[in-house]
């Protein structure tokens, strides 16, 4: 089974999320810490794919995914980018251009084809 990495910095959510993502067929790891915690955690979990919601903080899932991109071990890991406003969606594509984008409700077909795409250029 695919592993995902959640990232959320809203602990209220981070089950009801996870289990989506469950139930689209993905062994999910949980991160509602800090930027740097979540990336020590990326390392940790070694996920096929990194999902990053943008509904609290944006700001945190930019730097994050920035610097999962600027280092050689994690940045072939897919990320997949999920809700927010258009504002923070597009700031994240002018800087993370190969991220997916998705919402809640679409999660599971983003993460597939994130995960299908990275293993093709692989």
């Amino acid at each position: 089974m695919p592993s995902v990495l959640l990232i959320h910095w809203d602990k209220d959510g981070l089950e009801e999320r996870a289990e989506r993502l469950e139930r689209a067929g993905y062994d999910v790891a949980l991160c509602a810490k800090d930027g740097s915690a979540a990336f020590r955690a990326v390392g940790a979990a070694a996920p096929h794919a990194v999902v990053i919601d943008l509904s609290r903080q944006p700001s945190h899932g930019k730097r994050l995914a920035l610097a999962l991109r600027e280092k050689k071990t994690t940045r072939h890991i897919p990320i997949v980018f999920v809700d927010g406003t258009e504002d923070a969606i597009e700031s994240m594509k002018s800087v993370v251009p190969d991220a997916g984008y998705a919402t809640w409700r679409a999660i599971g077909t983003a993460v597939k084809k994130a995960i299908a795409s990275a293993q093709k250029s692989a």
